[in-house]
C-alpha cells in the first residue's frame, strides 16, 4: 500500500469498525485499490482491472455468508452508481462470479443476479480441462480411482438412504441390461459410480467424482478396454459392493472396492 493511502486507512479504522465495515484492499504493480464494503453495499472502486475488484468483493460477500443462497444482488445501474464503474465494468464482474457458478442471471421484471450455491457439477468443466490440456494418462486416471473409489463406497455402506440404496439397485440392474451394448453400459457405469458418491453424503467427493466421470468415460472408448470380459469383470464387482452396501457392512464395501480397482488396474496394465 503506498504512504499516501496508508495515514488514511489508519485514520478511518474507527469508523470502519463501529459501521462493521470491512476494509478490502486490491494491489497490482500499476494500481491500488482501497474499498469500504459492508454487508449491504459496495463503496466506490477505483484503479485499473476494477472488474476484478469488483467481483473480488462480491465473492467475498457471498462466501461469507453477508449475502445468502437465493438473495438478489443489487441491480447493474445501482452498482454503477455506488461503485462508479461503468456498466460495462459492472457486467463483466456479475459475468466472473455467473462463471463460477456463485450467481445466476434471471431475465425479466423479476429476474436478475441470484447468489446460489456452486452446483454438483462445478468442477467438471475445470477439471476436464485440465484432464485433456494435460493429456492425463490412463494410469493417472486409474490412480486417482484407487486412492478415492474405497473410501466412498465405505462411506456409502454407512450413509446410505433408502432411496439412495434403490437408485444404485436399479442402476445395477441397468448395467446387466446394457452389458452388450458398449456406450450405454459405459454410460450406465458412470452414473452407477455418480450414485454411489451421493449416497456417501459427503459434498467434495461427489463434486470430485461427478468431474472426473467424464475423464473417464473418455479414456475408457479410447483405449478400448469396454471387452465383453471387461463388462463382466464390471458387473461382478458391482454387485458385490452393492450387496455390502445393502447389508450396511462398509468393511466390506470398502475391501470390495478396493479389490475391483486394484483388478481394473492389473488388468489394463497401469497398475
Amino acid at each position: 500500500m503506498s504512504g499516501e493511502i496508508r495515514p488514511a486507512v489508519t485514520a478511518l479504522q474507527p469508523i470502519v469498525q463501529w459501521l462493521t465495515i470491512e476494509p478490502w484492499y486490491y494491489e497490482n504493480q500499476t494500481s491500488v485499490v482501497y474499498m469500504l464494503v459492508s454487508s449491504n453495499a459496495v463503496g466506490p472502486i477505483k484503479g485499473q482491472r476494477t472488474r476484478d475488484a469488483l467481483a473480488d468483493v462480491l465473492r467475498a460477500q457471498i462466501l461469507g455468508g453477508q449475502r445468502q443462497h437465493g438473495s438478489v444482488l443489487p441491480a447493474e445501474r445501482l452498482l454503477v452508481t455506488e461503485t462508479g464503474l461503468s456498466r460495462a465494468a459492472v457486467r463483466d464482474a456479475l459475468r466472473i462470479l455467473e462463471s463460477e457458478g456463485l450467481i445466476e442471471t434471471r431475465p425479466g421484471r423479476y429476474g436478475g443476479s441470484i447468489v446460489r450455491q456452486p452446483a454438483s457439477d462445478a468442477l467438471d468443466k475445470p477439471i476436464a480441462v485440465f484432464v485433456r490440456g494435460r493429456q492425463v494418462s490412463l494410469r493417472e486416471l486409474v490412480e486417482v480411482r484407487v486412492m478415492i473409489e474405497p473410501m466412498v463406497a465405505e462411506l456409502a455402506a454407512s450413509r446410505r438412504t433408502p432411496q439412495e440404496l434403490a437408485a444404485l439397485e436399479q442402476l445395477t440392474q441397468e448395467l446387466a441390461a446394457t452389458i452388450d451394448d458398449i456406450p450405454l453400459f459405459l454410460d450406465a457405469n458412470v452414473r452407477w459410480y455418480l450414485a454411489l458418491a451421493e449416497a456417501c453424503h459427503n459434498d467434495l467427493l461427489r463434486a470430485f467424482f461427478s468431474s472426473i466421470a467424464g475423464p473417464i468415460l473418455e479414456a475408457s472408448g479410447k483405449h478400448g478396454i469396454a471387452t465383453q470380459q471387461t463388462r463382466q469383470f464390471i458387473l461382478q464387482s458391482h454387485h458385490r459392493v452393492l450387496q455390502a452396501v445393502q447389508s450396511s457392512d462398509p468393511r466390506a464395501a470398502r475391501r470390495r472396492m478396493e479389490r475391483h480397482v486394484a483388478g481394473y488396474a492389473e488388468r489394463f496394465g497401469v497398475a
